[in-house]
């Protein structure tokens, strides 16, 4: 901005001349254009100083522009012209409108900035934001889950801790989780280790430390742990020792460790069992295909079981003719053995027993008096050679007593009558399971007796209904499904 009055070369928006103190004649135009036009604007300048007058304290001086005063020979050196004598009194003198030098300090109005409003979400960007925050939370959420597995699954010190307390607080189906179990058979099941610890006695303990014994060897996969724990009712500090083994790769990069199976089971379990009996070890049904067949005989049945858990199991044995027999075991070590080999005839086996000795005993009498051959009723004898020649024998010599001519004693006929005390079964398992069935039997039949008669001086041969009773037994073995007769002595 030109000053009209010095040629001052002053910047943009300047009111008055820098140099001269000249109000500026485009300022002028500017500052009228603000307050108005310019009668009206002198008339408000003038009102503003009286105004300041009034307002300011009697002893406050109104506030002089500094004026900096330019040696000639520096206005020379600047390429300026020096200004007269006149002009250069009329730039140190003040200004003489009050108004307008309070217009000249008075800073130039300034426009408001105008307030950006925010532009409401577009609903996909609000859509996408939750969406993202969703993912950030789940990844989130899947690393904490990942690490945690990682810690269960690696930390062998960890999972031997949880083994011993969750044994030690009776929570046997958590523990068996841990176990480094490859092939479940019926006998290592979840259930099964419930089962066979289900009276065992909880313990309130307090783990004290968990320390770690170095196998020193790189080939060996096993980790030995000892766990120092306390009982909350005593004082004494005792330990346990958890074998871990390797169980496989966790996300292939890190080894896995489970508790060694070998410290509650055990293995190679042999069970001797009367043939054809069944054998229930804590409620599961040992299947036959356990029967080693070169270790059994005729009368037992020899079972091996490859694993089962140690602890108290209950063994039952079972059949369809014997009484339920149950025992409970101990099962602490491999290759421990148990047998069961007196079993006893059910009642209702020895009610059917009964009437078969009755049947029995009439039919081999009546064949026996009859002459009939062995062969005609050796469907009631058991087919095993040796007792099969023993009851023939017994048979012939039965048959030669009803072989009578006239000159012998004895019966021609004879038949039972009656059958009692038929209550004494003797079982046992020599040769198989085996009855011995003894009763008293009541008869009746045609005698013949000889006798030398004076009035004809010769023996005659006399005929009469002659009454009896005799002791037998009749030994039975069970043989395919069925009681055929081993041995006996009818008593006759």
């Amino acid at each position: 901005m030109i000053c009209q009055k010095c040629g001052f070369d002053n910047p943009e928006g300047a009111v008055f001349c820098g140099n001269c103190g000249n109000k500026l004649e485009a300022a002028s135009s500017n500052l009228d254009a603000a307050f108005g036009t310019d009668t009206a604007s002198d008339s408000a300048l003038n009102q503003a100083a009286d105004e300041a007058t009034i307002s300011q304290p009697v002893d406050s001086q109104p506030a002089e522009p500094v004026v900096t005063e330019v040696p000639a020979q520096d206005q020379q050196a600047s390429g300026q012209p020096v200004q007269n004598q006149a002009d250069q009194q009329a730039y140190n003198q003040p200004a003489q409108n009050q108004a307008d030098q309070q217009a000249y300090n008075q800073p130039a109005p300034q426009q408001a900035k105008p307030v950006k409003q925010k532009k409401p979400m577009d609903p996909g960007q609000k859509k996408m934001l939750i969406t993202i925050s969703c993912v950030v939370g789940a990844l989130l959420l899947m690393c904490i889950i990942f690490f945690t597995a990682i810690t269960k699954a690696t930390d062998y010190k960890l999972t031997a801790s949880q083994f011993f307390k969750y044994e030690t607080e009776g929570d046997y189906g958590k523990a068996y989780d841990l176990l480094s179990i490859k092939d479940k058979s019926e006998f290592i099941t979840k259930d099964a280790f419930k089962t066979i610890h289900a009276n065992d006695e909880k313990k309130d303990i307090v783990i004290k430390s968990v320390q770690t014994y170095d196998t020193k060897s790189s080939a060996s996969k096993e980790k030995v742990v000892y766990i120092k724990y306390q009982y909350k009712d005593r004082n004494a500090t005792e330990e346990a020792r958890v074998t871990m083994v390797e169980s496989g790769r966790f996300m292939l990069f890190f080894k896995k460790y489970k508790v060694d199976p070998s410290t509650v089971i055990a293995s190679d379990i042999k069970i001797r069992a009367y043939t054809n009996a069944d054998v229930v070890i804590n409620g599961t049904t040992v299947d036959k295909k356990y029967i080693k067949s070169d270790e059994s005989t005729d009368s037992y049945d020899a079972y091996v079981i490859p694993e089962i858990f140690m602890g108290t199991s209950e063994i039952k044995f079972t059949s369809s003719i014997m009484e339920e027999h149950t025992i409970k075991e101990e099962i602490v070590y491999d290759k421990q053995s148990f047998s069961f080999t007196s079993p006893k005839v059910s009642k209702d086996e020895q009610n059917k027993l009964a009437e078969q000795a009755k049947k029995d005993y009439t039919s081999i009498l009546a064949a026996a008096v009859d002459k009939k051959k062995f062969t005609e009723i050796n469907g009631l004898f058991s087919k095993k050679s040796n007792y099969a020649t023993k009851a023939e024998q017994t048979y012939d010599k039965l048959v030669k007593k009803f072989n009578i001519d006239e000159k012998t004693n004895g019966y021609k006929t004879i038949k039972p009558t009656s059958f009692t005390n038929m209550d004494e079964y003797d079982s046992h398992t020599d040769d198989g399971i085996q009855a011995k069935v003894s009763m008293s039997v009541n008869y009746s039949g045609n005698y013949q007796s000889r006798s030398y008669s004076s009035a004809i001086h010769d023996y005659e041969v006399k005929y009469e209904e002659k009454k009896g009773s005799t002791s037998a037994y009749i030994y039975y073995i069970y043989d395919d499904g069925k009681w055929t007769i081993k041995s006996m002595s009818l008593g006759i």
